[in-house]
């Protein structure tokens, strides 16, 4: 896609959306037939108006809108919402998994899970600690009856936090390579030594 003068002045220039002569100084060039009003540039997908779009993207000679073109176009997609992740965007990664910092979150509860705290990945789901340990659990565990003291309560939680749950459960909420260093650390500058010694979280 690109601009151009309008410079012909024998043979009228005609819009291919809307049909009709384009007077402007400048249009949109689409491929190598394709020319539009500024007014006339539209995703190709949804439709929805371009003409104030900071940004959108042309491929196969078709015009998108950015979430349109994530959406169809992205070779890395969110494991929660499917649309595509840019290398703009914020991203948080479990399981080889990839999300929307706005998707990590408990697929029970709906909690969005935060740098650290605890989570596990089941069926390429995430879920935040306690629903993890009552999906992991029979139906009849103790931990599930709510007729059990806390002292057991307790006991069970200390039980299950031995390491043979740790094939289950696995922190890695770190987001991808290709964020800054700045954005990764410096919001937690507190918890980073902590996060080191704690690489591996058992429930």
């Amino acid at each position: 896609m690109i601009m151009k003068m309008n410079h012909d002045g024998i043979i009228p220039i005609s819009c291919d959306a809307c049909r009709t002569k384009i007077m402007e100084k400048h249009y949109i060039m689409v491929g190598a037939k394709t020319r539009l009003h500024y007014k006339c540039l539209r995703c190709s997908s949804c439709q929805c108006s371009l003409s104030t779009a900071q940004t959108c993207y042309e491929k196969m000679e078709k015009i998108f809108c950015k979430n349109c073109y994530l959406i169809i176009w992205s070779k890395t997609k969110c494991q929660r919402c499917q649309r595509g992740i840019s290398n703009t965007d914020l991203v948080m990664q479990a399981h080889n998994c990839y999300y929307h910092v706005e998707c990590f979150a408990c697929y029970s509860c709906g909690i969005h899970l935060k740098k650290g705290q605890r989570f596990g990945v089941k069926d390429q789901k995430v879920y935040c600690e306690l629903h993890y340990k009552q999906i992991r659990l029979p139906a009849n565990s103790p931990i599930n009856d709510t007729n059990n003291n806390i002292g057991t309560r307790e006991k069970l939680d200390r039980r299950y936090s031995m390491p043979s749950l740790s094939q289950h459960f696995n922190v890695k909420d770190e987001p991808c390579r290709s964020l800054s260093p700045l954005i990764t650390q410096t919001p937690f500058p507190q918890q980073k030594q902590q996060h080191q010694q704690q690489q591996q979280l058992i429930l």
